[in-house]
């Protein structure tokens, strides 16, 4: 998958405080620009990092996985040269904190295959052996119950869970991300060479950089303010 994001600007309207302000309810409510004219191209087989410390950052990436959002975006945003409409497709996963529910008292291996019975149209057979491909990728245990899971691997249970519907492009999130350094090596490798496009962001250089600009991108070809 390729991803171009073209000239690509975000506005957002600041809630009034009420709460210690009654009368703000009668003021105009602020419009806030998180992102102004952004430009990046995330090609196949590349990985790339949004490096900051400000909510732009985490708006662009639910632009670029076509989540649905409260502002208002000019500009365009196109996969495999197509501008898609929000929605959940198989071929883009977002990773967060919040994406799913954990039922601690199920095992690894019955998690991902209840929810790849929900997500996929396949047979009880062809799921399985997709779990077990999963599972090898994420290189986690999947007789282990969840609730024994370290941070490191409930991380990968997330991740593994997206992996079930083979996406092209997969963006993590900031939770995602800095869970990243407990994985093995290996767990690394397997998980970057299986999707086209892996995208992720961080906080971590932003604050050792103070003149950082808050939602950088870094990436093949150079970089975007955001």
């Amino acid at each position: 998958m390729e991803v171009v994001v073209e000239g690509v600007s975000y506005l957002v309207q600041k809630e009034n405080d009420i709460l210690h302000n009654p009368w703000s309810v009668f003021e105009p409510q602020e419009r806030v620009l998180l992102l102004n004219n952004v430009n990046l191209y995330l090609k196949s087989g590349s990985i790339s990092c949004f490096i900051g410390t400000g909510e732009g950052q985490k708006r662009l990436l639910e632009l670029i996985a076509l989540k649905q959002t409260k502002g208002f975006m000019s500009g365009n945003i196109l996969h495999d040269n197509l501008v898609r409409p929000y929605g959940n497709y198989e071929d883009i996963s977002y990773v967060t904190r919040d994406s799913n529910t954990y039922y601690e008292g199920l095992t690894v291996f019955d998690f991902l295959y209840f929810g790849a019975r929900l997500r996929l149209a396949l047979n009880q057979v062809e799921c399985r052996e997709k779990i077990r491909e999963v599972i090898k990728l994420v290189a986690l245990d999947g007789g282990l119950k969840i609730h024994r899971l370290r941070k490191g691997e409930m991380v990968m249970l997330a991740v593994a869970l997206e992996l079930v519907t083979s996406p092209t492009l997969l963006i993590l999130g900031k939770w995602v991300q800095r869970m990243l350094p407990l994985l093995s090596n290996e767990a690394h490798y397997r998980l970057y060479t299986y999707v086209c496009v892996l995208l992720y962001c961080s906080d971590t250089l932003a604050r050792r950089q103070p003149g950082a600009g808050s939602g950088v991108w870094r990436g093949p070809g150079g970089g975007a303010r955001a």
